[in-house]
């Protein structure tokens, strides 16, 4: 048997590198495994016992939506991260979960509590959740000592799409102008009140001086699975704050601050901005211990064994199919949004074409 393993291949301590690597790994003390780059475009032909695993791409002539039609597969799991609130980054992958075996999806307890009144409902029977994990030697304590109350720093890590919530971080830093926020990233900030480091290495030792001048991780996310920065912040000795719109919510290692109420959210900042170091510290030693026992690439890469020896279930049962309307409004929900994406596409496509042919047209007549 061979696991055929399709992610984002490449070198680097940050995900989705880190997942492939180190599950690939991992997999291999147990399998024979094969390591594909999910933009490579082949059709995987299997052997008998043969699993496919890994994650869909946006694109259509790519190796797993290829391969994932070939008749002959023992299993195919999916890995993908998953959150309900924009639909659009997942509506295409529909087809491929009701046809898999199983779906790992990649996010934190928020979504899945929540996934009862979502256009994704139809899936839960596929559904097993998987956290992320981090190497804490690739994310070394640096944090020890927190500035003093009411002077404390926050420290946003990631890009600015929509599901990061980055309007949203904007307007608390607007509400409070007294904040220090930095941003290590790129793209288009809203708010000039946030500091902007760019990109950063964090292997590197700059990157860490720069970290370890902050005391908190503030994420907004508004339909985020569960970002690794929250873990790599922990495991630098940072305090994570965010969104349950970030996955991870009723944590005690963690802060929680809603999304959409500027007022509670700065209530709470402040709030913490205030604390006694040694409260801080508490949250530090409780986020290393989660660290050290739940959110390590051993345990990740178990939970996808695990998947992987589970017994083949049968769908058809009727605690799969008991809500079928509900199933079929989804899913025509879903293949509408995939056939406004595309004609957005489209269009977008088109616009850029006869922007480019002007352009040639007017370089002629010159």
């Amino acid at each position: 048997m061979t696991v055929h393993f399709v992610y984002v291949k490449g070198s680097g301590i940050e995900t989705p590198r880190a997942i492939t690597n180190e599950l690939a790994k991992r997999l291999a003390k147990k399998y024979e495994v094969k390591v594909y780059d999910w933009t490579e475009n082949l059709s995987i032909k299997p052997n008998e016992g043969d699993i496919l695993l890994g994650h869909p791409n946006p694109q259509k002539n790519t190796i797993f939506r290829k391969s994932f039609w070939n008749k002959g597969w023992k299993k195919r799991i999916i890995i993908y991260p998953f959150q309900h609130y924009i639909p659009e980054t997942s509506a295409f992958i529909d087809p491929l979960i009701v046809n898999a075996d199983s779906y790992l999806a990649i996010c934190g307890k928020y979504w899945i509590d929540t996934i009862p009144e979502s256009l994704f409902s139809h899936w839960q029977p596929k559904i097993t959740r998987l956290d992320l994990a981090v190497r804490r030697d690739h994310f070394p304590f640096v944090k020890q000592s927190f500035a003093p109350a009411g002077q404390r720093r926050f420290l946003y890590i990631g890009n600015t799409q929509k599901y990061k919530g980055c309007d949203y971080l904007a307007e608390i830093a607007e509400a409070n102008p007294h904040f220090h926020i930095g941003w290590i990233g790129q793209g288009e900030m809203p708010s000039k009140r946030i500091a902007a480091y760019g990109y950063q290495v964090f292997s590197e030792s700059s990157a860490l001086e720069l970290i370890s001048s902050y005391d908190f991780l503030l994420t907004c996310g508004v339909a985020d699975p569960n970002p690794t920065t929250i873990l790599e912040a922990a495991s630098w000795g940072l305090i994570p704050i965010c969104t349950p719109q970030s996955g991870y919510y009723n944590e005690d290692w963690l802060v929680n601050i809603p999304f959409g109420d500027v007022v509670e959210a700065s209530r709470i900042l402040n709030l913490y901005n205030s604390l006694p170091e040694s409260q801080l510290r508490e949250y530090q030693q409780l986020s290393s211990k989660k660290l050290e026992n739940y959110y390590n690439w051993n345990r990740f890469a178990e939970e996808v064994i695990d998947c992987i020896e589970a017994p083949k279930q049968d769908y058809s049962s009727s605690t799969y199919t008991q809500d079928r309307f509900r199933s079929i409004a989804n899913r025509q929900a879903l293949k509408r949004i995939v056939m406004q994406n595309q004609l957005g596409q489209f269009k977008s496509r088109a616009k850029a074409s006869v922007k480019r042919k002007l352009h040639y047209f007017n370089l002629f007549r010159k």
